[in-house]
Protein backbone atom coordinates (compact mmCIF):
# COMPACT_ATOMS: atom_id res chain seq x y z
CA UNK A 1 0.00 0.00 0.00
CA UNK A 2 1.36 3.39 -0.96
CA UNK A 3 1.15 6.17 1.58
CA UNK A 4 -0.02 9.60 0.46
CA UNK A 5 2.33 12.43 1.43
CA UNK A 6 0.93 14.68 4.17
CA UNK A 7 0.75 17.66 1.83
CA UNK A 8 -1.77 15.82 -0.41
CA UNK A 9 -3.99 14.71 2.49
CA UNK A 10 -4.10 17.82 4.68
CA UNK A 11 -5.88 20.08 5.46
CA UNK A 12 -8.78 17.66 5.76
CA UNK A 13 -12.14 18.82 7.17
CA UNK A 14 -13.38 16.88 10.18
CA UNK A 15 -16.30 14.55 9.54
CA UNK A 16 -19.43 14.86 11.69
CA UNK A 17 -18.41 11.91 13.88
CA UNK A 18 -14.95 13.40 14.47
CA UNK A 19 -16.54 16.74 15.39
CA UNK A 20 -18.84 14.92 17.83
CA UNK A 21 -15.88 13.13 19.44
CA UNK A 22 -14.13 16.47 19.97
CA UNK A 23 -17.29 18.21 21.24
CA UNK A 24 -17.92 15.40 23.74
CA UNK A 25 -14.25 15.24 24.80
CA UNK A 26 -13.73 16.46 28.37
CA UNK A 27 -10.72 16.41 30.67
CA UNK A 28 -12.78 14.40 33.18
CA UNK A 29 -14.21 12.09 30.48
CA UNK A 30 -11.76 11.92 27.57
CA UNK A 31 -12.69 10.28 24.28
CA UNK A 32 -9.78 7.85 24.26
CA UNK A 33 -9.31 4.18 23.71
CA UNK A 34 -6.52 2.14 25.31
CA UNK A 35 -5.10 -1.18 24.15
CA UNK A 36 -2.38 -3.19 25.90
CA UNK A 37 -0.09 -5.77 24.34
CA UNK A 38 1.57 -8.35 26.56
CA UNK A 39 4.62 -9.60 24.68
CA UNK A 40 7.24 -12.20 25.47
CA UNK A 41 10.88 -11.51 24.72
CA UNK A 42 12.80 -8.27 24.72
CA UNK A 43 11.86 -5.32 22.47
CA UNK A 44 14.66 -3.62 20.58
CA UNK A 45 14.00 0.08 21.17
CA UNK A 46 15.29 1.55 17.89
CA UNK A 47 13.50 -1.09 15.78
CA UNK A 48 10.24 -0.70 17.70
CA UNK A 49 10.31 3.11 17.41
CA UNK A 50 11.03 2.79 13.67
CA UNK A 51 8.04 0.45 13.40
CA UNK A 52 5.87 3.06 15.14
CA UNK A 53 7.01 5.72 12.65
CA UNK A 54 6.28 3.46 9.67
CA UNK A 55 2.89 2.48 11.07
CA UNK A 56 1.86 6.10 11.64
CA UNK A 57 2.53 6.80 7.96
CA UNK A 58 -0.34 4.40 7.18
CA UNK A 59 -2.70 6.09 9.66
CA UNK A 60 -2.65 9.80 8.72
CA UNK A 61 -4.98 11.11 11.45
CA UNK A 62 -2.48 9.86 14.04
CA UNK A 63 0.08 12.26 12.54
CA UNK A 64 -2.26 15.26 12.53
CA UNK A 65 -3.49 18.10 14.74
CA UNK A 66 -6.88 19.83 14.75
CA UNK A 67 -6.94 23.48 13.69
CA UNK A 68 -9.43 25.88 12.10
CA UNK A 69 -7.58 27.35 9.09
CA UNK A 70 -10.73 27.74 6.95
CA UNK A 71 -13.42 30.14 8.15
CA UNK A 72 -13.75 28.49 11.55
CA UNK A 73 -14.16 25.02 10.04
CA UNK A 74 -12.18 22.46 12.02
CA UNK A 75 -9.62 20.60 9.92
CA UNK A 76 -6.94 18.01 10.36
CA UNK A 77 -3.55 19.53 9.54
CA UNK A 78 -0.13 17.94 9.43
CA UNK A 79 1.62 17.83 12.78
CA UNK A 80 4.96 18.29 11.00
CA UNK A 81 7.76 16.84 13.09
CA UNK A 82 5.57 16.37 16.16
CA UNK A 83 5.63 12.67 17.06
CA UNK A 84 3.67 10.64 19.56
CA UNK A 85 5.27 10.29 22.96
CA UNK A 86 6.99 6.96 23.52
CA UNK A 87 7.82 6.36 27.16
CA UNK A 88 10.25 3.50 27.86
CA UNK A 89 10.79 2.20 31.39
CA UNK A 90 11.11 -1.01 33.37
CA UNK A 91 8.06 -3.13 34.14
CA UNK A 92 6.29 -1.86 37.24
CA UNK A 93 6.90 1.84 36.61
CA UNK A 94 3.58 3.74 36.44
CA UNK A 95 2.26 5.31 33.25
CA UNK A 96 2.33 9.09 33.59
CA UNK A 97 1.00 12.00 31.54
CA UNK A 98 0.77 15.73 32.04
CA UNK A 99 -3.03 15.89 31.80
CA UNK A 100 -4.10 12.38 32.77
CA UNK A 101 -5.80 10.46 29.98
CA UNK A 102 -6.96 13.62 28.18
CA UNK A 103 -5.39 14.19 24.75
CA UNK A 104 -5.53 17.77 23.42
CA UNK A 105 -5.55 17.32 19.64
CA UNK A 106 -4.71 20.98 19.09
CA UNK A 107 -1.25 20.47 20.58
CA UNK A 108 -0.63 16.71 20.62
CA UNK A 109 -1.14 13.92 18.08
CA UNK A 110 -3.81 11.35 18.92
CA UNK A 111 -1.48 8.57 20.04
CA UNK A 112 0.58 7.93 23.14
CA UNK A 113 2.78 4.88 23.68
CA UNK A 114 4.23 3.43 26.88
CA UNK A 115 6.59 0.47 26.88
CA UNK A 116 7.32 -1.28 30.14
CA UNK A 117 10.02 -3.84 29.66
CA UNK A 118 11.62 -6.63 31.66
CA UNK A 119 14.26 -9.18 30.70
CA UNK A 120 11.79 -11.63 29.14
CA UNK A 121 8.60 -9.66 28.58
CA UNK A 122 7.20 -6.29 27.62
CA UNK A 123 3.90 -4.49 28.04
CA UNK A 124 3.03 -2.01 25.31
CA UNK A 125 0.21 0.40 26.17
CA UNK A 126 -1.30 2.38 23.30
CA UNK A 127 -3.67 5.27 23.93
CA UNK A 128 -5.59 6.58 20.91
CA UNK A 129 -7.93 9.56 20.65
CA UNK A 130 -11.27 8.28 19.41
CA UNK A 131 -11.57 11.13 16.88
CA UNK A 132 -8.49 9.71 15.12
CA UNK A 133 -9.28 6.01 15.12
CA UNK A 134 -11.99 3.56 16.12
CA UNK A 135 -11.61 0.12 17.68
CA UNK A 136 -11.24 -1.65 14.33
CA UNK A 137 -8.66 0.92 13.23
CA UNK A 138 -6.75 0.40 16.48
CA UNK A 139 -6.56 -3.34 15.78
CA UNK A 140 -5.33 -2.59 12.26
CA UNK A 141 -2.74 -0.18 13.70
CA UNK A 142 -1.50 -2.86 16.11
CA UNK A 143 -1.35 -5.43 13.30
CA UNK A 144 0.66 -3.02 11.13
CA UNK A 145 2.94 -2.15 14.06
CA UNK A 146 3.79 -5.76 14.83
CA UNK A 147 4.28 -6.58 11.14
CA UNK A 148 6.72 -3.67 10.68
CA UNK A 149 8.56 -4.58 13.88
CA UNK A 150 8.85 -8.19 12.72
CA UNK A 151 10.39 -7.03 9.43
CA UNK A 152 12.87 -4.77 11.21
Amino acid sequence: MNVAPAETVFPLPLEAFEQYMLADDKTYQPMVLVRQLFLSGYLQQSAFESAIEKTIERHPLLRALVRSPRRHQLCWVTAGILEPRVDWAEIGRPLQTRMGEYLDLTSEVGLRVWIRQGLRSAIVTLQFHHACIDGTGAIQFITDLLAFYGRL
